[in-house]
């Protein structure tokens, strides 16, 4: 138990009272006194730091395999115990000479959960484990642990030690910086991306996309940004860009950049990425926090422009509403300060250079928006000129269900199938 909250369980036994406490559970050493304490070890040091003279015990004769397995019975019910010590436990009943399968009867688990257990001791990283250590014992606010047995399970299934301490350092560098470490999903998609054999940064001449409407992806890329993000965009849509209008070493900007493709598909090109966003992702710390309608750049500094806008109010993406948030303004505001996004985009790029919006269109509560028509009249007013126009087909539209259907059969509109991606150029 981590010093804090062995005092925090000081300040609560003395708050309490002894009486409020539960017993602690004993059992004499050989059939009689002395009695060794089976369940309750934190409970009996606490009460002599506050120098109580008695606390309450059950007496409970047992083995010392029945101590054993009651004692981790009750760290199990509690979720207290420690994954590498749990590993531990069961290493020794395995060196005693019980098969995995009798330690999983003994012990109430499923033999697959003993498997897994054994294997943060012999397939982790030597490092990690010195270091998961103390971080499996220290907790974040709602109690939980901050490194879960789930993430070192996941650690040990990679057969790469380097991938290994590349993950497990990008969740100890979120802890430190008191950001939530990334959940499990997370910590998979980031592991993808590290086995993902690196992309050309030269355009590939077979995988250029020649027509203004590019084949339909069967589902969101999950090896950049993070798929389950609302509203993601995906890592095709931002190769092919760089590829046509970015050359390698060039400095591209995402001014939200939601859950970071743009970014990791700019370094898989060779491209530097400059990112910012409204309301950035707790899990990046390569997503600086700003407002895309004026950000702390020189002008005329970038080379080229990626702006995947909130098609206003299809997601909110912060709740409540953080000062700037595009996604929770009424219509008239959220055009003005698209306006002023635009803007401020003319004046950070270079003369000549390429700026792609990607927007779709939208229907709330019936009306229909046509957002890519008003953004292309913005880009023109503010001194863009329209070079391009390409129809992307959707992935996981939220047109696609039975309820859509049969308002569209109701009120006789058709269900909003592509995203358009407007191409203007400074003039």
């Amino acid at each position: 138990m981590p010093h804090t909250t062995f005092l925090q369980l000081v300040d609560d036994m003395r708050d309490r009272g002894l009486d409020a406490i539960n017993p602690i559970e004993i059992r004499p050493v050989e059939g009689k006194p002395p009695y060794e304490v089976v369940d309750g070890e934190y409970r009996w040091k606490a009460a002599k730091k506050l120098r109580w003279k008695t606390i309450r015990c059950d007496v409970r004769p047992m083995s010392l395999d029945e101590a054993k397995a009651e004692c981790y019975r009750k760290s199990k019910e509690r979720g207290t115990i420690d994954p590498f010590k749990e590993a531990e436990l069961f290493k020794s009943e395995i060196d005693s000479g019980l098969t995995q399968r009798k330690v999983a009867d003994k012990y109430g688990v499923s033999q697959g959960y003993v498997f897994e257990s054994l294997r943060l001791m012999t397939d982790l990283h030597p490092s990690i484990i010195r270091n998961a250590r103390t971080l499996t014992t220290r907790v974040v606010k709602n109690g939980s642990p901050i490194i879960t047995r789930t993430h070192l399970e996941q650690l040990a299934s990679i057969e790469d030690k380097v991938q290994q301490r590349h993950l497990f350092e990008t969740m100890v560098g979120a802890a430190r910086a008191g950001r939530p470490v990334p959940t499990t999903r997370q910590l998979e998609i980031e592991r993808k991306k590290l086995e993902h054999s690196p992309e050309p940064s030269e355009v590939p001449p077979e995988e250029l996309f020649l027509d203004n409407v590019w084949p339909p992806e069967s589902e969101r890329d999950d090896v950049f940004g993070n798929s389950d993000f609302a509203g993601n965009c995906s890592g095709t849509v931002c190769k092919q860009c760089l590829w046509r209008y970015t050359e390698p070493g060039e400095t591209v900007l995402d001014p939200m950049a939601g859950s970071g493709t743009m970014i990791d598909v700019a370094k898989k090109l060779g491209r530097r990425c400059v990112a910012f966003d409204i309301n950035p992702v707790p899990y990046r710390d390569d997503i600086r926090r700003g407002d895309a309608r004026k950000l702390s750049l020189q002008d005329e500094t970038v080379d080229f422009v990626f702006l995947h806008f909130p098609y206003w109010r299809m997601h909110r993406y912060s709740d409540p509403p953080v000062s700037g948030d595009l996604s929770a303004m009424e219509y008239g505001e959220f055009l003005e300060s698209c306006e002023c996004v635009l803007r401020e985009v003319v004046r950070l790029i270079r003369p000549g250079r390429f700026v792609v919006v990607l927007i779709g269109d939208l229907r709330k509560e019936l009306q229909f928006y046509d957002l890519p028509a008003e953004l292309s009249m913005l880009g023109r007013g503010v001194g863009l000129e329209l070079f391009d126009k390409v129809i992307k087909p959707t992935v996981r539209e939220r047109s696609s269900n039975a309820n859509s259907e049969i308002l569209a059969r109701k009120y006789n509109f058709h269900l909003i199938k592509f995203e358009t991606l407007l191409i203007f150029r400074k003039r």
